[in-house]
């Protein structure tokens, strides 16, 4: 049985392939840090397919990668506000990931990302203003009286290419700017890859 791990920055996947990748099978185990496992999942051969596409199309850098390359990592909606944002996340339902909901000292916070495969960041944002746009009016509602709605760009910097350009569309930015919100750029320094806990939790001034 062979083994393709891979490292994003906020978990680990594991791909097993039983019989080589024209076998019947494979297995599937991905895992949040030391404390937080999964068991493997046996999936078809077309399902172990797709996950390894799906992976390598989301900026995951293999464990023993070292050819620091810059990348897109993904954007975080984040979300400060006095209001319980529980309701607005369930409205998203499975559209997204939840990072974390909960209490933020005496605040509220949601830090999201969106569920389904993005490739650029311009596409990313988009998909997740397209789920903001369509939120029922209660749940917009929490929306807008947030204090603080941000689309966290999350960029791994690295020695090649140089340079290096990613691209946000006008239509893109007066989306963003509809909905109140802003865009944050947070650039991770070129360093030996490590897995990073969450994109959500590492941007000085934040709430500002």
């Amino acid at each position: 049985m062979r083994s393709v791990v891979l490292s994003h920055w906020s978990w680990t996947v594991e791909l097993r392939v039983i019989g080589g990748l024209s076998g019947v099978t494979g297995e599937v185990a991905w895992w949040g840090g030391p404390d937080v496992e999964v068991p493997a999942i046996a999936v078809s051969r077309a399902e172990f397919l797709e996950v390894l596409r799906c992976t390598a199309g989301t900026a995951m850098v293999g464990r023993n990668d070292t050819s620091s390359i810059t990348h897109f990592l993904n954007v975080d909606l984040d979300i400060y506000s006095r209001a319980d944002l529980q309701p607005l996340v369930a409205a998203l339902g499975n559209k997204v990931f939840a990072l974390y909901v909960g209490r933020d000292n005496r605040s509220y916070c949601a830090h999201l990302e969106i569920a389904k495969v993005t490739k650029t960041v311009d596409s990313t944002i988009r998909a997740l203003c397209g789920l903001i746009q369509a939120l029922p009016n209660a749940e917009r509602y929490l929306w807008n009286a947030a204090r603080v709605r941000s689309f966290s760009v999350g960029i791994q910097a690295g020695r090649e290419p140089r340079p290096c350009d990613f691209t946000i569309e006008a239509k893109t930015v007066e989306a963003v700017s509809e909905l109140g919100a802003q865009i944050v750029l947070t650039l991770y320094p070129c360093e030996p890859t490590r897995k990073r806990k969450s994109h959500a939790a590492r941007t000085p001034g934040l709430r500002s």
